[in-house]
């Protein structure tokens, strides 16, 4: 449905601009972006990020999002890409795309999980909308309570535990040995990929939780082996 959605909005700009699906070429990329950014959303919501707001007849209209106008972008190459294997284009790609430059200031030795499963050139669209990187948020001692609560194993506590204490991502705490875990000094130690570019070892410190004690569970001051 957001697929059909997306369309709709490419549509509406043929039906303004007098154009017709065939016809729409990479000039017409820019005049399109521009439409879209002046587009007001239907659904209100909160967003984390900054929205342009213009003040219409009936008051303030929020435009869409960033990240809604990249979709679309990304829905209508999506749409000419069929168009061209299926025969019924026989020219370039309107939306047109260009290599990925972050892709050079990867490290010729690493290779992410799945690196190799495809054989695709990373690329990135030429007209596009910057967006803000949202941060995550990190959950409130209710949520952490919940999600301790629902654990049923040993193992499962302790790899939430110390990704909790110690800001470890799952694939650092997956990747712990027993020898890597200091109960008593309340360090973990943290050894990358050797093809990593940032390889080597770090010792990462346990902060202690701060809530109370409860029946069946481990309190303040407890070893995490014992949770």
């Amino acid at each position: 449905m957001s697929y059909a959605y997306d369309l709709r909005h490419l549509w509406r700009f043929f039906g303004e601009r007098g154009l017709t699906w065939d016809a729409f070429a990479p000039p017409h990329a820019i005049p399109l972006l521009e439409y879209l950014r002046s587009v007001p959303s239907r659904r209100p919501r909160q967003r984390m990020t900054l929205t342009a707001v213009t003040a219409a007849a009936d008051g303030p209209a929020t435009k869409l999002a960033a990240t809604t106008v990249n979709r679309i972008l990304a829905a209508v190459s999506s749409f000419y890409e069929y168009a061209i294997l299926a025969g019924l284009l026989d020219r370039t790609n309107p939306i047109e795309k260009r290599p990925d430059p972050a892709l050079q200031r990867v490290f010729e030795r690493h290779r992410p999980f799945m690196g190799r499963a495809s054989r695709q050139r990373p690329v990135r669209r030429a007209v596009r909308v910057k967006t803000v990187q949202a941060l995550p948020r990190p959950l409130d001692d209710a949520q952490v309570e919940a999600l301790l609560a629902e654990l049923r194993s040993k193992r499962d506590r302790a790899l939430v535990l110390l990704m909790l204490q110690g800001g470890l991502r799952p694939g650092e705490a997956l990747g712990l040995h027993l020898e890597d875990i200091a109960y008593g000094r309340r360090r973990v130690v943290v050894r990358h990929r050797d093809d990593h570019p940032k390889g080597g070892a770090v010792e990462v410190p346990l902060r202690a939780r701060r809530r109370p004690a409860r029946a069946g569970g481990p309190g303040h001051g407890q070893r995490l082996r014992d949770g």
